[in-house]
């Protein structure tokens, strides 16, 4: 193979890398579905696996950031109960102070 055949055949390659880089992600799933004869399956497999790992990312991103929401609740939530129990128990004490005032007269 000559050297202006090799670089044709980059030119090639690029080109069908850059059609798929602008596909969705739906699109790129279609066109692999199809079996479109000008996508090759190891340059359909290889942009899936780059948008694969774009999205594994993306999605641990997102669970990092639940879990630290999902966290700040549960302290929030636990603090506001501890204050509940305590003005409960105040409100308690509060009436049987009430009731032994009230019966001691």
């Amino acid at each position: 193979m000559s050297q202006e055949e090799r670089e044709q055949s980059a030119r090639i390659k690029q080109a069908k890398v850059d059609q798929l880089a602008g596909l969705t992600d739906d699109e790129l799933l279609a066109e692999v579905i199809k079996d479109k004869p000008y996508i090759q399956p190891e340059e359909s497999a290889s942009e899936i696996q780059v948008r694969q790992i774009r999205v594994v990312k993306a999605l641990t991103l997102a669970l990092n950031d639940f879990k630290r929401e999902t966290k700040t609740a549960s302290n929030r939530l636990e603090s506001l109960t501890r204050w509940l129990i305590a003005f409960t128990i105040a409100l308690v004490l509060l009436g049987l102070v009430v009731a032994v005032h009230d019966l001691t007269r």
